[in-house]
């Protein structure tokens, strides 16, 4: 994440004032020019990582301060850098809510604390953000969940039908990339909508039939999903859930192994409906 000259500028400006040096003092003290100083009190340029440490060792003001500002101004730049101002238009409060879990306190409005890592921030940020994201999507598709009860396989009751929808939208929400983020409504909306209308239409070939042929089922359940990459990722996933593999991953040549069936199950839909 790259700072702000803008703001660089003003911390510096800030520190500078507060210590009572002048530019050209101040510049000697840190080893650099008055021009090259001001340059980057006016914002013209980021100073470096080597001049910002030399400043931070003059003035005992930590770096990250003075590249980021305090902590909660380094989460909410974090947040933004990564795709999430809508989530923090909504919910600005989780600035201070993922603040809370690091801030040990500021002097003179300075964090007083190394700034954590990403990585520890988006641990932090996963906990708080799940529930929130959840409860989005579920209002997002709240319209297909009520629908799709109408549309059955086999015996399964309402609750059931509308379990296994919930969970397959959000199950191939977690497989799109880039990753959907809150706020992306078109998207989930796409995917929500293919899925139920790929339900709908298996539930309706099976009330043509006057029953549930499950091998008819299961054949344009495998074209679909071995015609994409991601459908046959889909079904390997599905069968390391079966056997508890857990987080397995799939290398590109087991992948196209599955994905040679796609053909296979054509020939076979093909004579299947010069028969029927």
């Amino acid at each position: 994440m790259k700072p702000k000259k803008q703001d660089v500028a003003q911390r510096i400006k800030k520190i500078r004032e507060n210590s009572g040096l002048s530019i050209a003092i101040m510049a000697e003290r840190i080893g650099i020019s008055k021009s090259t100083l001001n340059s980057y009190i006016r914002g013209l340029a980021l100073p470096p990582e080597n001049i910002v440490e030399k400043i931070s060792l003059f003035t005992d003001i930590p770096k990250d301060w003075i590249y980021y500002g305090s902590l909660s101004e380094y989460i909410n730049s974090y947040l933004l850098y990564n795709g999430h101002g809508k989530l923090l238009e909504d919910y600005p409060e989780i600035v201070d809510e993922i603040s809370t879990k690091f801030n040990k306190g500021e002097k003179d409005g300075i964090s007083e604390f190394i700034y954590p890592t990403p990585i520890v921030i988006e641990r932090v940020f996963d906990d708080i953000y799940a529930p929130i994201f959840n409860k989005y999507v579920s209002e997002l598709i709240k319209d297909f969940t009520e629908d799709i009860a109408k549309y059955p396989f086999h015996n399964e009751t309402e609750n059931i039908i509308r379990e296994r929808y919930i969970k397959k939208v959000f199950n191939l929400i977690r497989l799109e990339e880039p990753a959907i983020k809150y706020g992306e409504d078109n998207r989930i909306f796409q995917i929500a909508l293919k899925e139920f209308n790929f339900r709908v239409d298996l539930s309706m070939q099976g009330r043509e039939d006057n029953e549930y042929k499950s091998d008819d089922v299961l054949l344009a359940l495998l074209l679909q999903k071995f015609e994409t990459r991601r459908g046959t990722i889909e079904i390997l996933r599905a069968i390391s859930e079966y056997f508890n593999l857990g987080g397995a991953r799939y290398s590109p040549d087991i992948i196209e192994v599955f994905r040679e069936n796609y053909h296979k199950l054509r020939k076979i839909n093909e004579v299947k409906n010069n028969t029927d």
